[in-house]
Formats: structure tokens, C-alpha cells, sequence
């Protein structure tokens, strides 16, 4: 909220805060940010479904999709978000994470970059990292109105609805020079859970086997792009790989 507050702006925006029955104050803190705040029962908590209900009822034509650990790096972030939404096409914008040192590099010295959909083999793969990620995303609400988020799927639900709304000739935009910090930090067993639950929840939309599943996969760099933050831990990647061969594609 702090890094919100602290944004210079020539318009007027306002904030929506989802909760799902949290214990602390949350609630409370939100509201004295002056967030409207809706509330979703825990027990019906998927990504997807609290992010239909809060888009439901925002006003704008763009929405800043932030989780609550995000941190703007400057309070010109919100300012020039309209900016990349340069025509009516483009649905999403995925925004630069400061500890991905490579990405931040290509933002600053190649710029924006815009997606649209090819029907090729190698595509999702080549374009998965290139995708929203909805800790720190921005979506056209017109494009939401057209393919909601999936309520249903249990992780990666920003890029399943990525790839479907590419499918429908609608551009996205990567590689912005627009950085953000994730400021959680996270104990190994969490890396290695997320790890899995993002690795079964690609399967899952795109019927493409892991290479975590492969007995014989190599510590290969290239294969740890997702999980940049843990790439120095060859254990993590081990216990990723063995908890993967645990279960069965969808």
C-alpha cells in the first residue's frame, strides 16, 4: 500500500483489495489506505476466481494486478502504464522483476516487446516467461470481459489466460522497463513447493511434460529460467525433480 501511496499521478485510480477471510489486519490496514475491499470465503479461494471478483467491480479501462508483497520501484510505475496500452489490441503487460538481472538489461537496452500468437510448435515454449505474471501485471478490462481468468485451475491461471486470449488476436507486451521487487522471501521447502505447483499447473495447460519429470535431466541453467532465485541450489532442483515424478500428468 505504502509503495501505491507514494505513486505520482495525473489521474485518478482506485484500489480494490480481495480478501479471503484473512485472520490478521489486513482488512483493516486496507481500508485505512482507503481501498474498497471485498471479501471471498476462504474455502472458495483459487487465484482465478479472486481475481474475476475483484476485476468484476473495478471502474477502470486498465487494472494493475499487484500482490500485496510487490514493491514499485519508482512513483512514476502507475503514470506510464496508460502509455503501453497504445491501441486497442493489447490485452496484457508484463512488467520487470529488478532481481532478474538479464531481463532487466534487455528492458533498458532492447525495450517493450510485443507478442502476438503464432501456431508453432516451439511457441509456449519459447514465450512462456514472456507472459503476465500476475503479482505485478496490467490487463486491458475489455479483454478480461472477453476471457475471464479460470476459476477452476489451481496455479498459472495468468498464463492460461494469456495463451487464450493470444489465441483470439490480442497482443501482450514484455520486457518493459518498468521494474517492481517481489519482497517475500521464501524458506526452501516453500521454493520447492511452488516450484512443483507451478511446474504441474503448466502441464496441465499445455499437455507438455516436464523436464523435471526426465531421470536423466541435467542442471542445465536454461531449465531453471522460472525459478531464477533458487538457481544457485542444486538440491532445490533435485527435490523438485523427484517430487514431479510423484505424480501423474493430467
Amino acid at each position: 500500500m505504502l509503495s501505491l501511496q507514494e505513486q505520482s499521478v495525473a489521474f485518478e485510480y482506485e484500489t480494490i483489495v480481495v480478501d479471503n477471510e484473512s485472520d490478521d489486519d489486513s482488512v483493516e490496514v486496507a481500508k485505512s489506505f482507503g481501498c474498497k475491499v471485498i471479501s471471498i470465503p476462504r474455502n472458495n479461494f483459487t487465484y482465478g476466481y479472486s481475481l474475476n471478483k475483484g476485476i468484476e467491480i473495478c471502474n477502470g479501462k486498465w487494472i494493475l494486478i499487484l500482490s500485496a508483497h510487490i514493491i514499485l520501484i519508482n512513483e512514476f510505475f502507475l503514470q506510464n502504464i496508460p502509455a503501453y496500452f497504445n491501441h486497442e489490441r493489447v490485452a496484457a503487460l508484463r512488467f520487470t522483476e529488478i532481481s532478474n538481472q538479464q531481463n532487466v538489461k534487455a528492458g533498458l537496452e532492447e525495450g517493450a516487446q510485443v507478442l502476438q500468437w503464432k501456431n508453432e510448435d516451439h511457441f509456449i515454449k519459447d514465450h512462456w516467461n514472456h507472459l503476465p505474471a500476475n503479482h505485478c501485471a496490467a490487463i486491458a478490462k475489455k479483454a478480461w470481459e472477453q476471457n475471464p481468468y479460470d476459476a477452476q485451475l489451481f496455479a498459472s491461471e495468468d498464463k492460461a489466460w494469456a495463451l487464450e486470449i493470444l489465441k483470439q488476436d490480442w497482443e501482450i507486451i514484455y520486457q518493459i522497463p518498468l521494474f517492481y521487487v517481489y519482497s517475500k522471501p521464501f524458506s526452501r521447502e516453500i521454493k520447492i513447493k511452488r516450484a512443483v505447483i507451478e511446474e504441474l499447473a503448466k502441464e496441465k495447460i499445455t499437455g507438455i511434460p516436464s523436464p523435471y519429470r526426465n531421470a536423466s535431466l541435467s542442471l542445465k541453467r536454461s531449465l531453471l529460467t522460472p525459478f531464477r532465485k533458487i538457481k544457485s541450489d542444486r538440491d532445490v532442483h533435485k527435490e523438485i525433480s523427484r517430487q514431479m515424478k510423484k505424480f501423474k500428468l493430467p
